[in-house]
């Protein structure tokens, strides 16, 4: 939970796993909410799906969204 809202993490992973996974950790918006409505910001990232990536919208909690591209990947 973050300010009152469920945080989901979640691995997506390619044909390749666990070498080509992502851990993407983001807000689990309600129905009657809009990932604006809750405090999040809605961005759009590449993720693995099968031999390649995919964008795919998630609604990241601020801190998360504002610094996405500086987490480095772990092996």
């Amino acid at each position: 939970m973050h300010n009152g809202i469920a945080v989901v993490k979640s691995f997506q992973c390619s044909d390749l796993c666990p070498q080509n996974t992502l851990r993407v950790i983001y807000y689990d918006v309600p129905t009657d909410a809009t990932c604006d409505s809750i405090g999040g910001v809605t961005k759009s990232i590449l993720v693995p799906i099968a031999i390649t990536v995919m964008p795919k919208e998630y609604c990241f909690p601020k801190a998360i969204a504002d610094y996405w591209e500086s987490y480095p990947a772990k092996p």
